[in-house]
């Protein structure tokens, strides 16, 4: 039988294994605020104000973590930043259901982000890029699909859980999955193809020989320092530009439930509508990356804002009709599935297999930095001006500055400047 798409086995168990460590990371994450907080706050009597505003802080502490995990991946390649960033989280977890005072409970809430931004932000983003260098846009689609799958799966799973068996053990149980994920990774997990005895894309084109291609990538050392990168003008169109994008779609999203219900809707009909809408970020993930592949990564950017800007423009057209209700609400969830697949595949077109490591390790904690305000532009709007329609102009105004900055990165300019360096 023909391997899907002729990814190769190796190449599907490797995205398999990815698409795993991207779920668990929405589960513990963005699933823990809607489930496990509330939870805990019932329960134990605990605040959940201040619960939820150690996800912010640890937030905020992930884009230093994502710095010195992105530095280490450099070093010591993906896999052990993969490995030690599923141990941490498992304790984190571990310690998220058994921690006897809040104090405890917020630390484990900020390592739960910090070793989250290991096995996902870094590991899981680089090993696509190394193992699909041609095929990325559409490994990510795919890839991409696991975080969508935790708001699916992890609400259900979670609060059966709870119910039948308690929190402590559920979670424990959680903190198990993470330990064995550590282990099938320590055994199995390889950095790159070459050391799996396959070929980059399962395609030997550009491979004269797996061993030499091997040697090769183990003896290459990156020009790119941070403060090359940092001159580069490419760089900052990128992390700047992505960053805007995203963190327009997440603010967007975080306030769906309240701005329906502004329109007189009841929570239920408006969590309903949400939850429905929510299905077309699988459908985003695959549409994305089908158009990396197909257009380019740039060009996919660029339809990307384009989508997103008429998402925001069906958002102030909602007051008059269910109807733009539903379609902003779709193209928003699409724009969400897709974001995160076009962010790391930018960071492979501009600097490709051999330098991802070293490009990741500053544009990965640009973006994420960025994307982290979008909290607090939404408060801040909200404080300030009193109305839902002043964060979505100021959405769109940002989705039209990310657009115009990725209509302006030269992707050709840093393999120009490489090649110009390495004749």
């Amino acid at each position: 039988m023909k391997p899907i798409q002729n990814f190769g086995k190796k190449g599907i168990a490797l995205m398999f294994y990815t698409a795993v460590l991207m779920f668990i990371c929405g589960c513990v994450n963005t699933g823990m605020t809607q489930t496990v907080i509330p939870i805990i706050s019932e329960t134990r009597g605990w605040d959940g104000s201040v619960m939820l505003s150690w996800v912010t802080y640890g937030s905020w502490i992930g884009v230093i973590a994502c710095v010195l995990w992105g530095q280490l991946l450099f070093k010591k390649g993906a896999k052990l930043v993969a490995v030690l960033g599923l141990v941490g989280g498992g304790i984190a977890i571990a310690v998220y259901g058994n921690a006897p005072a809040l104090p405890v409970l917020c630390l484990a809430i900020v390592l739960n982000r910090v070793f989250s931004t290991a096995y996902q932000n870094n590991a899981a983003n680089a090993l696509i890029n190394t193992w699909f260098p041609r095929k990325k846009g559409i490994v990510f689609g795919w890839v991409t699909m696991g975080i969508i799958f935790c708001d699916i799966i992890w609400l259900p799973m979670i609060t059966a859980g709870v119910g039948n068996l308690g929190l402590k053990p559920s979670l424990l149980i959680v903190a198990v999955v993470f330990f064995a994920l550590a282990v099938i990774g320590l055994i199995w997990l390889k950095n790159t193809p070459e050391e799996a005895g396959v070929y980059p894309d399962n395609q030997p084109e550009g491979v004269s020989d797996l061993k030499q291609s091997l040697t090769e990538l183990q003896a290459y050392k990156s020009p790119w320092t941070v403060a090359r990168m940092l001159k580069e003008k490419a760089v900052w169109l990128t992390g700047v530009g992505i960053g805007f994008l995203w963190l327009c779609a997440v603010g967007c999203l975080s306030q769906n439930v309240p701005r329906i219900m502004s329109f007189g809707y009841g929570r239920a009909e408006a969590v309903t509508i949400v939850s429905i809408s929510a299905v077309f970020a699988l459908v985003g993930s695959y549409a994305f990356g089908k158009a990396d592949t197909v257009f380019g990564t740039k060009k996919a950017c660029q339809i990307y804002g384009i989508v997103q800007a008429a998402a925001l423009i069906l958002v102030f057209l909602q007051p008059f009709g269910t109807i733009f209700i539903w379609l902003s609400s779709c193209l928003l969830y699409s724009c969400i599935g897709g974001i995160a697949n076009l962010a790391p595949s930018m960071i492979g077109t501009l600097f490709g297999r051999k330098d991802f490591a070293a490009a990741n390790r500053l544009l990965n904690p640009m973006i994420y930095a960025i994307y982290s305000t979008s909290f607090l532009v939404v408060s801040r709007c909200l404080e300030v001006f009193g109305n839902y329609e002043s964060v979505y102009i100021v959405f769109l105004a940002l989705t039209a500055a990310g657009f115009a900055m990725v209509c302006a990165i030269d992707t050709e300019a840093i393999k120009v400047q490489h090649s110009k360096e390495s004749s």
